[in-house]
């Protein structure tokens, strides 16, 4: 027999023979994580070289032996202990940075709001790519960057509710008509000052349509006005001065409220 079989069998006696003769409960293994590990691998190498050595009764002794089981229940019970606390200790640092996170953003968001609060609104149109430009669209959401931008949409309606407010009372009435018919002629797309006119406008409408359906007779009125003076021009040939009368803001207006009670277009007098 080679010297180096000789010296694994006896290596594996003498661990088979200290496996079978442990004295330690699971108590004290569950207290000493290390002589648990210690004593969980010597029956492990004493399994493999009773393996080795083909010795089956040697090795179904080792796997039966009540301490062996004891120490490797116990040193797999602590691994799985230290993951646990390094899961949970992970988890505490992650909330303990995203609360952190979450004041400073609420502390941005603030200062934010109050410096863009009171800008014009033309100003304030204009800071939407600085605010918004390149914001993450993944993650927490709780960057400088990203309060930076909730705080610009968050005011974005207030701040163009009180812009078109604030045109209609320059531009009442017909003036706002003719205000937004001026500054869109030759605007380009996604003009500020056509959009806004536009969204004036468009308020300005529903609330005279709102009126005129309030008082059917006054709708009445002004519709058969209209209707009347755009068959004359009609008939006279003057079709150019029938658009035109056609698009002034009374006889839009009066149209547009029509629409509402089913009637489209000036073919016939409101009855």
């Amino acid at each position: 027999m080679k010297l180096n079989t000789i010296l694994l069998s006896i290596s594996a006696i003498v661990m088979v023979a200290n496996a079978g003769f442990f004295t330690h409960d699971k108590a004290y293994y569950d207290a000493h994580p290390k002589e648990a590990k210690t004593k969980f691998k010597a029956c492990d190498k004493a399994l493999a070289h009773a393996m080795i050595d083909k010795d089956k009764k040697k090795s179904q002794e080792i796997i039966n032996d009540v301490e062996c089981k004891t120490a490797h229940q116990a040193y797999k019970e602590h691994n799985n202990k230290i993951r646990k606390d390094k899961y949970k200790a992970k988890q505490n640092k992650r909330a303990l940075e995203k609360k952190e996170k979450k004041n400073a953003f609420e502390v941005e968001y603030d200062k934010q709001i109050t410096q863009l609060k009171d800008l014009e609104y033309e100003k304030f149109r204009t800071l939407k790519q600085e605010a918004c430009g390149n914001v993450a669209i993944f993650g927490d959401r709780l960057s400088l960057k990203d309060a930076k931008c909730k705080a610009w949409k968050d005011l974005k309606q207030s701040k163009e509710n009180e812009a078109v407010k604030n045109l209609l009372i320059v531009h009442p009435n017909k003036k706002i008509f003719e205000y937004k018919n001026q500054v869109c002629k030759n605007a380009l797309y996604n003009d500020s000052k056509c959009e806004l006119a536009r969204k004036a406008f468009d308020k300005e409408k529903k609330d005279v349509i709102k009126a005129y359906l309030l008082d059917k007779t006054l709708l009445k009125k002004d519709f058969n006005i209209c209707y009347h003076e755009i068959i004359t021009l009609n008939k006279s040939s003057k079709y150019k001065e029938s658009q035109k009368l056609l698009k002034s803001y009374k006889c839009y207006m009066a149209s547009q409220a029509a629409v509402k009670l089913n009637i489209h277009g000036y073919y016939k007098p409101m009855k």
